[in-house]
């Protein structure tokens, strides 16, 4: 089946997630995706042992899929086309048009900053985009990990990184040297949502090529993406331990880049009380450093994550 909107209609959207121990973002994500007009998630279960699936099975409208990690697949990238690959097939099978990846610690947005006209906004930037697009690019942009009190939700975080970098020097926990943060410590390609009347097959987690080559698809940039990469030290430290099972070199042999891979390695043997130590006096961003970032205009305060939740929270929506 083929899925395709005719003119004027207004498109469906489903979402695709690989999820490992994720139940600290997990049910705000679903909250929020469904308000901006995702109406089916395909979330694939990767040897979960928290609430992920008892969250997932509170939406009616998403799907807990197991599909751990099979062991011949040694870098993380392959485990995601296999899932990808699967998940394309279930869209166009159910008649979504478009297909969005992200992680449960992304947050896409449409173009408008008005929270309280979300509601459907990723489905209005699809609307938008030329009839000839096949691929939407959402350019990312860092959420900076700075002060949160005990208990504070992660989307109380209201700073990114939205152009250039924050340099600065952090103790590396492998070699216990100085050295020079130079840049962000999220990925910078972005994630795609993909047109699923195109024959295509994933390329990796960011992108999607045609099916019989590989070769690049029809792109636009719109939106953003909002990547809570750390929040706390217990984040930090359980995150870089999940990572840690993967080699110090990408799938196609660039070595992992510091601060990732000497994360990975220390994460392995902190205690969580040595990973929050370290998380809070080299991790977190310090108010006084975002002075002169916010003068250069590279960072800014973005609390729309925050509104639309506050919004769906308000009106009693998003889950049963």
């Amino acid at each position: 089946m083929s899925a395709s909107s005719g003119a004027g209609a207004t498109p469906r959207l489903a979402l695709v997630m690989i999820v490992r121990d994720e139940e600290r973002f997990l049910e705000a994500h679903l909250r929020y995706h469904g308000a901006l007009g995702v109406t089916r998630a395909f979330v694939y279960l990767d040897r979960c042992t928290d609430r992920s699936a008892e969250i997932v099975a509170r939406f009616p409208w998403a799907d807990a899929i197991r599909r751990d990690r099979d062991p011949v697949d040694r870098f993380l990238s392959e485990h995601q086309v296999r899932v990808l690959g699967d998940a394309i097939g279930r869209a166009r099978e159910a008649g979504f048009d478009w297909l969005l990846h992200i992680d449960a610690d992304e947050f896409a947005r449409g173009a408008s900053d008005d929270a309280s006209s979300a509601v459907g906004s990723l489905l209005r930037l699809l609307e938008e985009v030329s009839p000839e697009t096949e691929q939407v690019i959402l350019p990312p942009v860092d959420v900076l990990p700075t002060a949160l009190a005990p208990g504070e939700p992660f989307h109380r975080l209201h700073w990114i990184l939205q152009r250039g970098k924050l340099r600065r020097r952090i103790l590396d926990p492998s070699s216990g040297a100085m050295r020079m943060l130079d840049k962000r410590i999220g990925h910078t390609r972005g994630k795609a949502i993909v047109r699923t009347a195109v024959e295509v097959k994933p390329l990796d987690a960011h992108r999607w090529g045609r099916a019989a080559d590989g070769e690049e698809l029809v792109s636009e940039r719109r939106g953003r993406l909002y990547h809570f990469v750390v929040v706390d030290g217990e984040g930090w430290w359980s995150k870089h331990r999940r990572l840690a099972e993967y080699p110090g070199v990408w799938s196609k042999g660039k070595a992992v880049a510091f601060p990732k891979q000497a994360w990975k390695e220390a994460a392995v043997r902190m205690t969580l009380e040595e990973a929050t130590a370290y998380f809070d006096r080299w991790v977190r961003v310090a108010p006084w450093r975002l002075w002169l970032p916010r003068l250069l205009g590279r960072v800014a305060r973005d609390d729309f994550v925050e509104r639309v939740l506050a919004a769906i929270e308000a009106a009693g929506d998003g889950v049963e």
